[in-house]
């Protein structure tokens, strides 16, 4: 009679919920793994059909197994706390702010291939901005127009939309600084009739021949005469920090050193990582380990040579591998005494001089903060792996990886060493990516680009004299930020304008004197001396010597100073490598 009333309950829930034939059912339990009819003793009929909807038969519920966390992939196989299970695979879960999307965590404000929803395409040369389609415009440029239509104009430079869409220069005229002139004004130049800035223009860089075109970038620009990454293409990342080989980690695809984001490392305990689609999965459990619980979060969690409960093979209800009372598992086998080299604790034979479980002692269990992989070395507790938006930045594994790199720290912002700097401007860090704040007195951010930073010198600029665009009369310099006929005191004309050599990177210790130290992002000046005012992203001055700039790339393979300066790479009994960082 439980049978039929059970049967009967099951008949009921078909005609309420789904369309149902026999015994077939749909739905969601109460740990999101299906409809269960199965009663607490065991009583039902575990022939169970599932309908053509593509779901899977797992005991007695009919479950997704590509999105369902308690079988995912495969009927009992469940994805651990903090977890999603992501076309069938245990996936680390997506960060605020993110959507998943075809197995990937995607930006639905951002991504060109799902904008505002997952599957939304933007057409070609369009970007997404907001969630919303709209044209690609490098830095500096206006989209002028409607949809397909609009076209991408420089509103100071172009003689067909000089200073706003559609107004164009009458004939003979060129568009300089936004307005209609008989020829370009000081610093800029006239490149087939257009007056462009050569050092800041992404089409004409460094000389009017020359369009900015890096690899995988969605925005191009051009920041004192060279080509240097606006925005990377949806998919791509600037990781290594140079200019030259523009965005070139495949952040959604298979690096698993840069997964979803730069020095994002896929790490699992005892087990090969795997990135797909920007996720991080588990791959395949070294020798002699398994993933006896199903929670991808903590790896091949089982040592099969001394787990007293898994010994040899993870147990299952139907194949127990647990030893024996009295017994231990040494190599993979249930015995009365522990091989030599291991100690008994709890019954597992284990090394504590390598043992994450039992490092230095039984029961020693190591905990540092913000790693997603713990070691053990020398019977020492240390970092496997960092937690994604962590780092070990000073390399002291007491405390865990203590640095957010994805926070508001200006001075390791990304990665470890990684400070935000930006010309005669503030910086800050926002989600692992530098931001210009406000122009220090007397600069401005005349051409818009943050990659130059606050590049004009109102004080000092003919062209932009007290303000952006307030040229002076030919005759007269710029001084203090006024146009007269000479220079003031402590100040020297160079060009036509009047610079403190003691301290402008472009004119340091005499005119023309332009400050250019290798892997620099600002360079500085100082008593007429050039100096590092901060390091391009990726590199660091480990020698503190200002002649060399920023020598070395702590991303790279450098083991001294991987991923920061003095960060060394030193693995017990074993070979060490640096790979991003």
């Amino acid at each position: 009679m439980q049978i039929k009333s059970r049967v009967a309950w099951g008949v009921l829930l078909c005609a309420t919920v789904a369309a149902c034939s026999g015994s077939s059912v749909v739905g969601g339990g109460a740990d999101g793994g299906g409809t269960d009819l199965g009663a607490a003793d065991g009583s039902f009929d575990s022939g169970l059909q599932c309908d053509g909807s593509g779901l899977t038969t797992c005991g007695d519920r009919c479950v997704d197994t590509s999105a369902d966390l308690a079988n995912c992939g495969a009927c009992g196989t469940r994805c651990g706390a903090g977890m999603a299970c992501v076309s069938g695979v245990c996936a680390v879960s997506c960060p605020t702010g993110q959507s998943a999307c075809n197995g990937a965590c995607v930006s639905l404000a951002t991504d060109r291939a799902n904008c505002g929803a997952c599957g939304t395409v933007c057409p070609g040369g369009q970007v997404c901005t907001g969630g919303l389609c709209a044209t690609s415009c490098a830095t500096g440029q206006t989209a002028c127009g409607a949809g397909a239509s609009a076209t991408c104009a420089n509103l100071q430079t172009d003689n067909a939309n000089c200073g706003a869409c559609g107004t164009a220069c009458p004939a003979g005229q060129v568009c300089s600084l936004g307005a209609c002139a008989a020829s370009c004004g000081a610093g800029l130049t006239d490149c087939s009739g257009s007056c462009v800035s050569a050092s800041t223009d992404p089409l004409h860089c460094g000389s009017c021949t020359n369009a900015c075109m890096l690899a995988n970038v969605a925005t191009q620009a051009c920041a004192a005469g060279a080509c240097v990454v606006g925005a990377c293409a949806e998919g791509a990342g600037d990781c290594d920090g140079m200019a030259a080989n523009g965005c070139e980690a495949m952040i959604r695809t298979s690096d698993v050193n840069n997964c979803g984001g730069c020095g994002v490392r896929c790490a699992f305990a005892n087990a090969a990582p795997a990135c797909s689609g920007g996720v991080c999965a588990l791959g395949a459990c070294n020798a002699g380990f398994a993933d006896c619980d199903g929670m991808a979060a903590n790896g091949c969690e089982v040592n099969l040579n001394s787990d007293g409960a898994n010994c040899g093979a993870c147990s299952t209800a139907g194949t127990p591998r647990a030893c024996a009372a009295g017994q231990v598992c040494s190599a993979g086998a249930c015995g009365a005494t522990c091989g030599a080299g291991t100690t008994s604790c709890g019954g597992d034979c284990v090394s504590t001089v390598t043992d994450v479980n039992n490092c230095g002692a039984c029961g020693s269990a190591c905990a540092l903060a913000n790693a997603s992989v713990q070691a053990c070395s020398a019977s020492q507790c240390v970092v496997g792996a960092c937690a994604a938006g962590f780092a070990n930045c000073d390399g002291t594994a007491a405390n865990g990886c203590e640095t957010n790199v994805r926070g508001a720290d200006a001075s390791n912002c990304g990665g470890c060493g990684i400070a935000c700097a930006f010309a005669n401007a503030a910086a800050t860090c926002a989600a692992g990516g530098c931001v210009i704040g406000a122009c220090a007195a007397g600069f401005r951010d005349c051409d818009g680009s943050a990659a130059n930073g606050c590049e004009v010198s109102t004080r000092s600029d003919n062209a932009n004299c007290g303000a952006c665009g307030n040229a002076c009369a030919a005759g007269q310099v710029c001084s203090g930020g006024a146009c007269t006929a000479t220079c003031g005191a402590g100040l020297t004309a160079c060009g036509g304008s009047c610079v403190a050599t003691a301290t402008d990177p472009g004119n340091c210790g005499a005119c023309g004197g332009a400050c250019a130290l290798a892997n620099v992002a600002t360079q500085a000046c100082v008593a007429g001396a050039c100096a590092v005012g901060a390091c391009a992203a990726g590199f660091a001055s480990c020698d503190g010597m200002a002649a060399n700039g920023c020598e070395t790339n702590v991303r790279t393979t450098d083991v001294n100073n991987c991923g920061g300066c003095g960060v060394r790479c030193a693995f017990a009994n074993a070979a060490a490598t640096c790979a991003a960082g």
